[in-house]
């Protein structure tokens, strides 16, 4: 009987040591925190590129605002300056008019003779050129009012001309700008999906550390377990030694079964949100900063606010953490941050400063999902 226990043991033992030994080796614990190391690393960039391209963003939608401004201006005096050019037009009419009757009464006989007579009844001299320039001067008169009419015309003209060149570069601005902004949330869309991969890499590696883990304890456990076999089979070969042996009769030591825990696997979970790109939404709005006494820098999904301010704090349920939205008076932000009291259609938005917040009040608006 003690024979048989010696080979169980034995053939026990020896199998668990060659089932260790045969453990096929998956990526060690160090090699995965590396990875997950480079990860984090990656996304802190990602996340730094994602908040220069927001203030850029911000920046170009400013930047369209002024323009469409310059260009209503420039519109209305376009409108102005024609109405002047055709009140200028309407009263060089007029004098043209008023120049032909003129003409066509000094081509009359009568008024030739008038002009002659009041020449011929000069006094001296004197009078009769100081008559004689008074003839010529009135007679000059139209010429020079539709000289000086013709002019301030042209003037107009030109600056009609100038008016409409500044608009046709202020478009060109305007266009130029636009192509810049699309180019920009093309690039944000590629960082938003850049950053979206990496923590689904991350999350990856989280769930392979654990289930290293878990191999690993596993393995300690069928290492114990073979020991204390290994440790049987020596005792039971001792004792049937001392059994065979013709001298003093043996004292049988009982043994003890040996149970290796197995640690439960781990079961990381997955939390996903609804989307709803394009959709407008109605929400209550507050303000709050990294400056206010008790608060972090970072928020709930590591964004740094010191690196990254344009960010809101949302319910997930109704927003999802790293949802892209636009917000009148702010700008374009990302929702990366949650509270105890963000609840329902509410957002509590970030600012750099305590004045900020409370310039900012509580407000009703209306926001818009971009992605």
């Amino acid at each position: 009987m003690k024979l048989r226990k010696l080979v169980v043991y034995t053939v026990l033992a020896f199998f668990s040591v060659n089932l260790i030994a045969n453990v096929g080796h998956a990526a060690s614990l160090d090699e995965i925190s590396k990875a997950q190391q480079e990860k984090k690393a990656s996304i802190v960039a990602v996340d730094s590129e994602i908040s220069q391209t927001l203030v850029s963003l911000n920046d170009k939608n400013q930047e369209i605002e002024n323009l469409n401004q310059k260009i209503t201006e420039k519109q209305a005096s376009l409108t102005d300056t024609a109405e002047k050019i055709k009140a200028k037009q309407a009263n060089i009419d007029e004098r043209i008019t008023q120049a032909k009757k003129r003409l066509q009464t000094l081509q009359t006989s009568e008024a030739n003779k008038s002009m002659i007579l009041m020449i011929l009844q000069s006094e001296n001299v004197t009078d009769f050129l100081s008559r004689a320039y008074m003839i010529a001067t009135l007679q000059s008169a139209d010429t020079e009012n539709l000289q000086s009419a013709k002019k301030e015309q042209d003037e107009l003209s030109n600056l009609e001309e100038k008016l409409r060149e500044d608009a046709t570069t202020l478009a060109s601005q305007k266009e130029q700008v636009s192509k810049d902004t699309t180019d920009l949330n093309s690039k944000m869309a590629s960082l938003q999906k850049t950053m979206d991969e990496n923590k689904g890499a991350l999350d990856a590696l989280d769930a392979q550390k654990a289930t290293e883990q878990t191999r690993l304890n596993e393995e300690a456990a069928k290492k114990k377990q073979a020991e204390e076999l290994a440790k049987q089979a020596e005792a039971a070969k001792v004792s049937t030694v001392a059994t065979a042996a013709p001298a003093a009769s043996p004292t049988e030591t009982p043994k003890n079964d040996v149970v290796a825990p197995t640690p439960a696997p781990a079961n990381p979970t997955d939390q996903s949100g609804a989307g709803g790109a394009g959709r407008s939404m109605i929400v209550s709005s507050t303000g709050y900063s990294y400056t206010q006494a008790g608060l972090g820098f970072f928020t709930s999904n590591g964004t740094d606010l010191r690196v990254n301010s344009m960010v809101i704090a949302v319910d997930p349920r109704v927003i999802p953490i790293g949802t892209r939205v636009e917000i009148p008076g702010y700008g374009v932000a990302i929702a990366a941050d949650t509270g105890g009291a963000i609840k329902g259609n509410k957002i509590d938005i970030h600012f750099p400063t305590v004045a900020e917040c409370l310039a900012w009040g509580r407000r009703t608006i209306t926001i818009k999902i971009l992605d």
